[in-house]
């Protein structure tokens, strides 16, 4: 991976969507230690605050969701294949402002994973 994708600029979006930068973050870095996964696609989620980075790990075919500010790892899901809920290369992640989660994959597959609330 080019260096200059290794590092990733955190912002705080304000609502004049302006950002605000905070610090960087060398998510390669973290991703390979703590998850052991190969980062392809990132996504914030879609709440005022941005609270949660979703991962996309084209590795593992999994999405890791991370706590933004601390980088910890609170959930994860997915699984190599081909069926709903399995991933195969995953290419790109979206999130929208209800939580939702969008996933799309090397098959030419887009899925959409609804927010359900985080268990404890």
């Amino acid at each position: 991976m080019r260096s200059h994708l290794r590092t990733v600029a955190v912002l705080a979006v304000a609502a004049a969507l302006v950002g605000l930068f905070l610090h960087n973050v060398d998510l390669w870095g973290v991703a390979r230690e703590v998850m052991h996964a190969r980062p392809q696609w990132l996504a914030l989620s879609g709440d005022k605050d941005q609270k949660y980075l979703y991962v996309a790990d084209g590795h593992n075919e999994r999405v890791h969701v991370l706590d933004r500010h601390t980088l910890e790892e609170v959930f994860s899901f997915g699984a190599p294949g081909n069926y709903p809920g399995q991933f195969s290369n995953i290419h790109v992640i979206a999130s929208d402002s209800k939580g939702n989660v969008y996933v799309g994959d090397g098959g030419g597959r887009f899925q959409k994973f609804v927010y359900k609330g985080m268990s404890k």
